[in-house]
């Protein structure tokens, strides 16, 4: 299974990658780049699942909307640590398809993503 990391900040970023490697994904990438460049990465590389910083909810949703609508068939999962329903349904309605607490997803609490092992 591909996945994609689409702009989480560094301490986040490298604490995701490893969490996905201990559950034996392997093929976990980051890209922290303009939507252009995004496109042509996952045009190029075809994950299976593209999980977004949901943190800047105004410029994600067109980012979602464009990312439906080029890949429609692309899994995109919203990671969060705090979850506001407004959010969720903005954008779930830009073709979001599910949206998860980063602490639910790893099941190991903040203090996992923040403190250096």
């Amino acid at each position: 299974m591909k996945i994609v990391l689409l702009n989480f900040n560094d301490p986040v970023r490298k604490r995701l990658i490893s969490w996905f490697k201990e559950m034996n994904f392997r093929d976990v990438v980051s890209c922290n780049e303009d939507m252009e460049t995004t496109e042509k990465f996952v045009e190029t590389y075809h994950p299976d699942l593209l999980f977004l910083d949901t943190e800047h909810t105004d410029s994600l949703v067109s980012a979602i909307e464009r990312l439906h609508r080029t890949f429609p068939g692309l899994t995109l999962i919203g990671l969060t640590d705090h979850y506001l329903q407004y959010v969720h349904r903005k954008l779930r309605d830009a073709g979001l398809s599910d949206y998860m607490d980063i602490n639910d997803l790893v099941g190991k609490g903040t203090d996992y993503f923040f403190t250096k092992r």
